[in-house]
């Protein structure tokens, strides 16, 4: 079913970014503060709102915590947009302000078409690098597998000779079959380095 997520402008920009793809909540306080106009705000308030706003994504599933649970510094993952939460966008609360909201162009259509667009790529870049990623941890496994069959199968026809007319195709299939594997490892390894190279 679907649903509609009010996020923070700031915040979803922040989190459509490469680097913050893994974040601590005070990596993400201190790159929000550095794009907006506090206000008098203290950053232990911010801090607050924050992990707040990541703690919605989390239950709406954007956003995970680390398999590796902290008390401190606690590291959290941004995931693929769920396809059944759309984003509606508002300025920041707390009497904070965009640093550049004062400046006219900023509120022109044009600017806000190119700022669309950004948003749109950067969305359409993570999926895709989101997708790679998964069809190269399981392309990874498939090919661990079957080298460790194709191994099997040596060390078996090695130390029972009497078994190796019986398994020598079975040996030749598996050793092919972890090339090709291999082969589609480097493919999908190239494809993310190419993607994350793209300006």
């Amino acid at each position: 079913m679907a649903s509609s997520m009010v996020l923070d402008q700031v915040l979803y920009e922040l989190l459509m970014e490469e680097e913050l793809r893994s974040f601590t909540v005070l990596q993400l306080r201190d790159a929000y503060a550095d794009r907006v106009e506090l206000n008098g705000l203290q950053l232990p308030r911010l801090r607050v709102y924050i992990y707040d706003q990541v703690r919605r994504l989390e239950k709406a599933g954007w956003v995970k915590i680390d398999d590796e649970k902290t008390k401190r510094n606690q590291i959290y993952h941004v995931l693929s947009q769920p396809e059944h939460v759309s984003v509606r966008s508002q300025l920041p609360a707390l009497g904070m302000r965009l640093k550049q909201a004062s400046e006219p162009e900023i509120d022109s259509s044009d600017q806000c078409e190119v700022s669309y667009k950004q948003r749109e790529l950067a969305k359409a870049r993570s999926n895709s690098s989101s997708k790679l990623e998964e069809k190269l941890k399981e392309t990874k496994l498939d090919f661990l597998t079957t080298l460790g069959e194709s191994e099997s199968y040596k060390q078996i026809m090695e130390d029972m000779p009497e078994l190796h007319d019986q398994l020598v195709q079975d040996f030749d299939r598996a050793r092919e079959k972890s090339l090709k594997l291999l082969g589609r490892v480097r493919a999908y390894e190239t494809a993310l380095e190419r993607l994350e190279n793209i300006p």
